[in-house]
């Protein structure tokens, strides 16, 4: 806690009693009180005098104990002594700020305060003003300091105000730097300010005020204050304005950098090395700022090179005897790390070196500290962002201590620390890092490991390091051992953006091996979770979704579950060129589904057993899968046509049909003929004039209920139209090496196109196994039959 200066006098807001006193007044009664609720009834007086007595009583009563705290305000304190900061009297308003000033000490009457609405506030923020006085803005800024400790005080008091208070006051109490006769500014009242100016400084927007205001030029000048407690709270409120870039520059300008440099360099400042560096750590996060000291200064007789660079006064800390020092360097190594300049001119002092060595301890007489290895982690993650510098660190030995850090029990945040290192330091292009990877045996075993946490970093990085380890050539065999799909299903599952990510980019390039998607066929879960995906809100993760389905897609099982579960619908409605891909890939391995929403199969699309043809589908609609539709009620819908040749029980007119079809000689002798054994088996020819009475409703209506679904065996069928036929002609064509694409046109008409060698439509309605030319298929999709127009 905060120690205060309490002194009975009127420096301290105790005022003396008045020498003067009216005629008419009553004679002054002393009275002993022992019940703190008289004393609180005493602050509603209207004599200033025994409201201000009232008060010191109670700062001193309250200043014994918490208890004592607690219970004046369960007693009601809080009101009457709030009203008390606008009383007329300025020694009394100071009386009052003293005693919440003591108040505010306890965690439990802050609370208080906020929770009767923080009306105390904005007149503690008044009383920072200098008209009110030295006494009152000490008391006010004690209170801040005490009161910003949780992010609610904090908040309230910047909607009050409060900051641009704190940092006139700070500005006030602190004398220019070139001032030397200037008194030096009191210890008690820079002391809280500060501290409550750092603890302020946590906010985003709060920061860029004290540059605007002057006030960074005040902490440069309390960094040599004879007090080492202002030097420290300087330190560290000038470390929490520099995350503001503006003020990284005034403290350039000012002159502050050469003065962290000289402190770091001065054993004088020793107890405060840590803040220093935390400071510096910021400010050199700006490469002009990391350019100025890295610059190595004029040459002498020991230097013919130049002086050292100032920044190796800061190298030298990450082997610092004390560890919050060693800790403080390393992540001021990491802060300047952040910008690729900075990288090249720390790979020229060779600091991955000195960052390698920190990052683990065999030694037990110097075990690992928590914060040193946290701090080199993270000096590592932030220099391996070189793909140079990540070689060195590598050669540095640093990845078998990132995996030994995986699952050091002293840390487990270091762990988690220590396995996004291991993603970053294993990232595209560092190929020779998966091999050291590998070889640190048991190395990707501890990788794989990471995928029972629950932890959305240690998912999201074993996924990363696998895929890194599968798209190294000289690494992906060694992956084909373990056992990859459930971790990476979980990373789909987690919720976590980052985690799906990584797992869906995992899996795209696993799933381009035929032996990795048997495993996710054998798991059963893949299809479920990326259809889930592809809706996700981040764009990351719906595109590696849609790569790692269109990899899936090359496995005919997971490709028929990823329409079955209404993939195509989900990416269809997607604009995503990667979106588009998978699509078209899902299509192409489930010909059913690209038969039913595009209406074409290609030349080189063969279908294999079993294939059906659902008829025309609407683009949004999810595709149903062969069992849904067997078991759907029979209605009066156009039926499913069934290819089965190879199941247990295969439609036996369909194999013979096959079997019992002979080609011709030469393509169009071959079309020819497969075209009149496909008329004479579904009903012969029909002429023009006969197709108007010519149906296969009551045939095929009679075959569904034979089969006791919708689904009727193409074999059966002996009354057929264009779309039986020209299916029939498709399946046979890629039995016997008569190949054609199969085009679906208006009011059940259906075409097969050959190439012999120029596009020809193959009769086998009207004129089985006439032939006549056509420019392309779209011309197939124009309305009216294409056999009118060639009679």
């Amino acid at each position: 806690s905060l120690s205060r200066h309490k002194v009975n006098s009127p420096s301290h807001g105790r005022m003396p009693p008045k020498k003067g006193v009216a005629d008419d007044a009553f004679t002054e009664v002393g009275l002993d009180v022992n019940d703190p609720r008289t004393l609180i009834l005493a602050l509603q007086a209207p004599e200033p005098t025994v409201a201000g007595k009232a008060a010191i009583s109670l700062e001193k009563f309250a200043d014994k104990s918490e208890n004592n705290k607690v219970l004046l305000v369960e007693l009601g304190v809080l009101p009457p002594a709030t009203t008390l900061l606008e009383h007329e009297e300025q020694s009394v308003q100071a009386q009052a700020a003293c005693l919440l000033y003591t108040l505010a000490g306890s965690q439990s009457v802050r609370r208080s305060i906020r929770k009767d609405g923080n009306v105390c506030i904005p007149l503690m923020v008044a009383l920072l003003k200098a008209e009110a006085g030295p006494i009152c803005r000490e008391n006010a800024s004690g209170f801040f300091a005490y009161y910003c400790e949780e992010f609610s005080g904090r908040d309230a008091t910047l909607k009050a105000e409060g900051l641009n208070g704190l940092i006139q006051l700070l500005v006030d109490i602190v004398p220019d730097a070139g001032d030397l006769k200037a008194p030096p500014p009191p210890p008690d009242m820079t002391r809280n300010t500060v501290r409550a100016l750092g603890l302020l400084f946590d906010d985003y927007d709060a920061r860029a005020a004290i540059g605007d205001a002057g006030g960074i030029e005040s902490l440069l000048v309390l960094l040599h204050s004879e007090y080492s407690e202002h030097q420290s709270l300087a330190l560290v409120a000038l470390a929490h304005a520099c995350k503001n870039k503006r003020n990284q520059m005034i403290v350039r300008v000012c002159g502050g950098l050469e003065k962290l440099l000289d402190m770091v360099s001065n054993t004088e400042y020793a107890a405060c090395h840590a803040q220093v560096l935390e400071a510096l750590g910021e400010l050199l996060s700006n490469p002009e700022n990391m350019a100025v000291v890295a610059e190595r200064g004029p040459a002498d007789k020991q230097n013919p090179n130049g002086t050292p660079a100032p920044i190796e006064a800061v190298q030298k800390y990450v082997n610092a005897d004390d560890k919050n020092t060693r800790a403080q360097a390393l992540w001021c190594v990491a802060r300047a790390a952040g910008i690729e300049d900075n990288r090249r001119l720390l790979m020229d002092l060779k600091i991955e070196l000195a960052v390698a060595a920190r990052i683990w301890s065999d030694d037990p007489k110097q075990p690992l500290n928590p914060k040193v290895a946290a701090a080199a982690i993270g000096a590592c993650t932030a220099l391996a962002e070189s793909i140079s510098l990540a070689e060195k660190l590598a050669g540095a030995g640093v990845i078998p201590k990132l995996v030994k850090l995986l699952t050091w029990q002293d840390s487990p945040s270091c762990g988690v620390a220590a396995s996004a290192a291991l993603a970053k330091m294993t990232e595209e292009g560092r190929g020779p890092n998966c091999v050291k990877l590998v070889d640190a045996d048991p190395g990707l075993v501890k990788v794989v490991e990471l995928f029972k946490s629950d932890n959305p970093v240690h998912l999201t990085s074993a996924a990363q390091i696998v895929r890194h380890v599968a798209i190294t050539a000289q690494t992906s065999n060694e992956l084909d051992e373990l056992e990859l799909v459930p971790g990476l299903i979980k990373c789909f599952k987690s919720g976590d953006d980052a985690a799906q990510a990584a797992g869906a980019a995992a899996m795209a390039i696993l799933a381009q091996k035929s032996s990795f998607r048997g495993q996710m066929a054998e798991n059963g879960e893949f299809c479920e979770a990326a259809v889930v995906l592809i809706e996700s809100p981040a764009l990351d993760v719906r595109q590696n979704t849609f790569r790692a389905i269109r990899s899936a897609a090359e496995d005919l099982g997971l490709a028929t579950d990823l329409c079955a579960r209404g993939a195509l619908a989900k990416l269809a409605a997607s604009t995503n060129s990667f979106a588009e891909v998978a699509y078209k890939q899902l299509l192409n391995q489930h010909l059913p589904a690209k038969y039913g929403f595009n209406g074409i199969l290609e030349l080189g699309d063969t279908t294999v057993s079993p294939f059906f043809d659902t008829g025309a589908l609407p683009s949004n609609e999810s595709f149903r899968g062969l069992d849904v539709l067997r078991e759907a009620p029979i209605n009066t819908k156009r039926e499913v046509l069934l290819v089965d040749t190879t199941s247990n029980e295969p439609d036996e007119a369909l194999v013979k049909f096959i079997e019992s079809v002979t080609p011709g000689e030469g393509q169009k002798a071959d079309a020819s003929t497969l075209a009149k054994a496909v008329a004479d088996k579904m009903g012969g020819a029909v002429s023009y004039p006969g197709l108007a009475t010519y149906s296969a409703t009551l045939s095929t209506h009679e075959l569904k209920q034979e089969a006791g679904s919708n689904v009727i065996p193409l074999g059966k069928v002996e009354t057929g139209m264009y779309y039986h036929r020209a299916l029939l002609f498709k399946v046979v064509g890629d039995v016997i090496n008569v190949p054609s694409v199969l085009v679906r046109s208006e009011y059940g008409r259906a075409y097969n196109v050959v190439y012999a060698p120029k596009a020809m439509v193959v009769d086998v309605m009207h004129e089985p196994g006439a032939l006549f030319p056509v420019q392309d298929v779209e011309q197939l999709l124009e309305p009216g039959s294409f056999f009118e127009f060639h009679r």
